[in-house]
C-alpha cells in the first residue's frame, strides 16, 4: 500500500487536506476535523488535524492551525517589496508572483544585490559526472551462443574494473525475442548471476540508439565514444584493451570485423517493438473510440468522494473557523541565511484574498438536498454563490447524472475536494460557509426534510434524477456526455503515439541499481536487489516512463484527446473561458491568462510491458478535470486550502527562483527544496488556472501543467515513485526532479524531454500554431523505480 515518506516535513491537515484522516487530534477539542462539544458551545472550532513528521530541511514551511488571527501579511509583503525594489510584481487577488521575463537582463540586476554572486548559489550550475571521459559500450544479442555470451559479459566486467572513471555498458537493440521489457530484464539478471557478475558494476540494458548511431548489424561490437565522437569501434572482439590498441594504431577509429560475429536477433526497440505493441494494444482494447469512452467513464472511479460520505444534518448548527496558520520554524532560502518567513509568524489567507461569496456544500445524490439547494440558490443568486457537491450518483452514466444536476439547478456545480472538506471541518450537509468580516468563516449546517411534496420518494427508481423527476422526463438531458465541437482541435493522440513520443527517452534504464544512461535523477534507487510485500526477492529497475497527458484548453470541456469532442457539463457558467488574453494599454498590468486542464493516464507501462508491477493498471483514463475543481477556478477557495502561498509571494522567495532557472537552463536538475519555484516558467503558487500576466502560450501552459501536478501532490492524489521500488510515496510538496516533460500537441517534442522550469527557448519556442494551435497537450514523464520479481 502507499506510504507517507517520513522525515521530510511537518504539515497540518489544513495544508495536506485529506491525508490526515481522523487519526490525529486537533487543538481546541476537535477530533478528526469534527466540530463539537465545548468548541461548539463557544462558537469557535478548529477545522484541521495535526500530522507530525520529523522535518529535515528548514526551507519547508512547518505550519499548524491556530485560533489567533493572522498578522497583516499585505503590509509585510509591501515592506519587503520596497526593500527589494523591483524584484516583485503584483498579481491578481492580492497574491504576488515574480515572473522571469527577461532572464539575461535580470541576472545582472539580481547579481548586484548579492543573489547570484559567485560562490553564493545553493548549487553548482555544472553537473558533476563521476565517470566523465570515454564511454565504452559492448553491443550484444541473444543470437550469440550462451558460453560465448558469458565470456563477453566477463570481459565487460573486467573492462569496467580496469576503468573506474569511465562508464562501461552492455546493450541489446531491443527486448529479447518473444519477451517484453520486464521479462527481458529478469533474463539479464539471470545471465549476470550465471556469470557470477551480480555484484559487478556492469549492468545489461536496452539501447537502440547506439546501434542506430553506428549502423551496427552484427555483434559482438565494441563502441568507444568521447563526447559523442567515435574513439574506437570493432566487431568480433571481446578484449577492450586490444580494441583500443588496434584503433590507436589504425588511421580510423572503426577497425571493422576482427572475429566471429552474429546477426542481431532482437527487434528494433522503437520501429519494431514499440510500434507493434501500440497497434496490438489498441486492437486488444477494442479500438480508439472504445478506449476513449471507457477512459471518460473511468473518471468517476478516480474521484475523492468515494473515500468519504458526509451525513445529512439533523439540526441547525453553526461554528466559526479561523483559517490562520503559524510558522513554527524559520523558512530560509536553501544555502543562504535570507529569511522568507519567521518562526511564530501568523498568516491568515483571507488577508490576501477576502471571502466575498457564500459557499454551499451539499450532497447532490440526495434529492431532498438538491431541492433545498435550488431554493437556497434562488434566495442568494445575487451574491454569485459557489456550489459544491460532496457526491454524485454514478449509477449508470455519472456524466449524465452530473449534467442533470447542473441543469436542474441552473448553476455550475463543483465536486468537493477532500482538502476543502478537512480545512473547513465539514461533517454534515448541507453546509453554508460565509465570511464573518473579521477574516474568519462561519459554517452553518441546515437540516433538510426527508420527503418532498408530502410523499416519500420510491427507492426503486435508479438515479437521483429519476427519483426526483420521474414524472417530468423533459427535464432530463440526453445521455451522451460529449459532443462534437468545431472549435475544439483534434489532438490525434493515437496516431501521435507512433511518431511523436520520444520512446528512445525510456531507454537506457537503470538495472540492479546501475544508471546505464546517466539520466537517472538524484535519489533513484541504487540497491541491486529488493524485497517487497508479499515477501518476494527481486531485481531493481528504474526508468523514465511517459505516465500522464495534461491537456491545457481555452474552452471549458474541450478535449483534444477525445478527438476534439467536448464534455458537456450542463447548466450555465460551466467554468471560466480561458486562453491568453490581450495585454492592457499600460503594458502587462491588465494581461491575464486562464486555462482549464484535463489530467489523463497514459498507459505506457501496459503498452510496453515495462514496470507493470509498479504502475497502476489503467488505460487512457481521464483522471481529473479542472472544470469541477473549485480550487482551480475560485481564488478564495484556492488560498484557503494552500495558505502557505502567501509566504512565498515575496521578493526574497521569488529571487531564489532565478538561480534555479539558470541551472535548469544549463541542464541541471530542478532544486527540490525550492518547491515554490518553477524555474523560468514562474511561480508554482497559487494553485489556480489564473496567471496575472501573459507570457507565451508555451510557457504559460507549461507552468499551469506543473501547477496542476503540484496541486495533486498537495492533496495526496499523486505519488513519488522515485527511490522506493516497492510502491509510490506520498509527497505533499512536488518532487520536481522525479518528473520531466515533453510537448505532445500541437507541435510535438518527439526527440527529447525537458526538466520542469527549463525555458522554452531551449526546447520549444516554435512549438505553437496561432489560433487553433493554442490548446496544448503536455506529456508527463515520471521516474519509476520498481522491484521485478526474479
Amino acid at each position: 500500500m502507499p506510504v507517507v515518506r517520513v522525515g521530510l516535513r511537518v504539515l497540518t491537515a489544513a495544508m495536506l487536506g485529506g491525508l490526515a484522516g481522523g487519526a490525529f487530534a486537533a487543538p481546541g477539542g476537535a477530533q478528526g476535523g469534527t466540530c463539537g462539544g465545548e468548541a461548539l458551545a463557544t462558537g469557535e472550532c478548529e477545522a484541521a488535524n495535526l500530522i507530525s513528521q520529523e522535518d529535515f530541511d528548514r526551507v519547508h514551511a512547518i505550519l499548524e492551525q491556530t485560533d489567533a488571527e493572522g498578522g497583516n501579511v499585505q503590509e509585510r509583503i509591501r515592506a519587503e517589496r520596497e526593500e527589494a525594489g523591483s524584484l516583485a510584481e503584483s498579481a491578481r487577488g492580492g497574491l504576488e508572483e515574480l515572473r522571469i521575463k527577461d532572464l539575461p537582463g535580470r541576472i545582472a540586476e539580481f547579481a548586484d544585490q548579492g543573489d547570484l554572486e559567485g560562490g553564493n548559489l545553493p548549487f553548482s550550475p555544472v553537473a558533476e559526472d563521476g565517470k566523465a571521459g570515454v564511454t565504452h559500450t559492448l553491443l550484444l544479442s541473444e543470437s550469440i551462443p550462451a558460453s560465448q555470451r558469458k565470456t563477453l559479459l566477463k570481459e565487460a566486467a573486467k573492462a569496467q574494473e580496469a576503468r573506474p572513471d569511465s562508464e562501461v555498458a552492455v546493450y541489446f537493440q531491443g527486448p529479447l525475442v518473444d519477451k517484453d521489457i520486464d521479462e527481458t530484464v529478469r533474463q539479464f539478471s539471470r545471465w549476470l548471476k550465471e556469470a557470477d557478475l551480480e555484484h559487478s558494476e556492469v549492468a545489461l540494458g536496452i539501447n537502440n540508439k547506439v546501434f542506430d548511431r553506428h549502423g551496427v548489424e552484427a555483434v559482438p561490437t565494441w563502441v568507444s565514444e568521447r563526447g559523442g565522437e567515435l574513439v574506437a569501434k570493432a566487431s568480433g572482439l571481446g578484449d577492450l584493451d586490444y580494441v583500443l590498441e588496434q584503433a590507436e594504431e589504425a588511421d580510423e577509429p572503426d577497425i571493422g570485423r576482427r572475429g566471429n560475429v552474429w546477426s542481431v536477433a532482437e527487434p528494433h526497440f522503437v520501429e519494431e517493438y514499440v510500434k507493434t505493441r501500440i497497434q496490438d494494444w489498441i486492437e486488444e482494447q477494442g479500438g480508439k473510440e472504445a478506449i476513449i469512452e471507457r477512459g471518460r467513464q473511468a473518471f468517476w472511479e478516480h474521484q475523492e468522494f468515494h473515500e468519504f460520505e458526509l451525513e445529512p444534518a439533523e439540526a441547525r448548527n453553526s461554528y466559526v473557523v479561523d483559517p490562520s496558520v503559524t510558522v513554527t520554524e524559520d523558512i530560509t532560502v536553501p544555502g543562504k541565511d535570507r529569511l522568507i518567513a519567521r518562526k511564530g509568524q501568523r498568516v491568515n489567507p483571507l488577508s490576501a484574498v477576502p471571502w466575498t461569496r457564500p459557499l454551499l456544500i451539499f450532497d447532490g445524490s440526495r434529492p431532498q438536498e438538491v431541492e433545498w439547494a435550488s431554493d437556497w440558490l434562488e434566495e442568494n443568486r445575487s451574491q454569485n454563490p459557489i456550489l459544491v457537491t460532496s457526491r454524485i450518483d454514478t449509477v449508470g452514466d455519472g456524466w449524465a447524472n452530473y449534467r442533470d444536476l447542473t441543469n436542474t439547478l441552473g448553476h455550475h456545480v463543483y465536486l468537493l475536494p477532500k482538502n476543502l472538506r478537512t480545512r473547513l471541518g465539514i461533517q454534515k450537509t448541507p453546509s453554508v460557509i460565509r465570511g464573518t468580516g473579521d477574516r474568519k468563516l462561519r459554517v452553518t449546517e441546515f437540516p433538510v426534510e426527508k420527503s418532498l411534496g408530502g410523499f416519500l420518494l420510491p427507492d426503486s427508481v435508479t438515479g437521483w434524477m429519476g427519483r426526483l423527476y420521474a414524472s417530468f422526463p423533459s427535464f432530463i438531458s440526453p445521455a451522451n456526455a460529449q459532443v462534437s465541437d468545431a472549435a475544439c482541435p483534434n489532438g490525434s493522440v493515437f496516431s501521435r503515439m507512433f511518431s511523436d513520443v520520444c520512446w528512445d527517452c525510456h531507454i537506457p534504464f537503470s538495472v540492479a541499481g546501475q544508471d546505464l544512461g546517466g539520466d537517472a535523477p538524484n535519489g533513484f534507487n541504487r540497491s541491486p536487489v529488493c524485497m517487497c510485500e508479499p515477501p518476494f526477492p527481486g531485481v531493481t529497475m528504474g526508468a523514465w516512463l511517459p505516465s500522464r497527458l495534461v491537456e491545457l484548453v481555452r474552452t471549458p470541456g474541450c478535449s483534444p484527446t477525445m478527438f476534439g469532442s467536448s464534455l458537456t457539463f450542463g447548466g450555465p457558467g460551466m467554468g471560466m473561458q480561458g486562453g491568453s488574453r490581450e495585454r492592457a494599454s499600460d503594458g502587462n498590468s491588465g494581461a491575464k491568462t486562464f486555462y482549464h486542464y484535463h489530467y489523463w493516464a497514459f498507459p505506457a507501462g501496459e503498452i510496453l510491458g515495462t514496470l507493470t508491477g509498479c504502475v497502476s493498471k489503467t488505460s487512457l483514463d481521464m483522471m481529473y478535470v479542472s472544470e469541477m475543481d473549485p480550487t482551480w477556478n475560485e481564488d478564495q477557495i484556492s488560498v484557503l486550502t494552500t495558505p502557505e502561498a502567501a509566504l512565498f509571494a515575496n521578493p526574497i522567495a521569488q529571487s531564489a527562483c532565478v538561480g534555479e532557472a539558470m541551472a535548469v537552463g544549463a541542464g541541471v536538475e530542478p532544486i527540490e527544496t525550492l518547491y515554490w519555484c518553477a524555474g523560468a516558467w514562474g511561480s508554482m503558487y497559487p494553485f489556480t488556472g489564473n496567471l496575472a500576466y501573459q507570457s507565451s502560450p508555451i510557457s504559460d501552459t507549461s507552468l499551469l501543467a506543473v501547477r496542476s501536478l503540484a496541486a495533486l501532490h498537495r492533496r495526496g492524489l499523486a505519488r513519488d515513485f522515485k527511490g522506493n521500488p516497492c510502491d509510490g510515496v506520498f509527497e505533499p510538496m512536488i518532487p520536481k526532479n522525479s518528473y520531466r516533460w515533453s510537448q505532445y500537441y500541437p507541435v510535438p517534442e518527439s526527440n527529447n524531454t525537458h526538466w520542469t522550469g527549463q525555458a522554452p527557448v531551449y526546447w520549444g519556442p516554435h512549438r505553437t500554431i496561432p489560433g487553433r494551435g493554442e490548446d496544448y497537450i503536455h506529456m508527463l514523464w515520471r521516474w519509476t523505480d520498481c522491484c521485478l520479481e526474479s
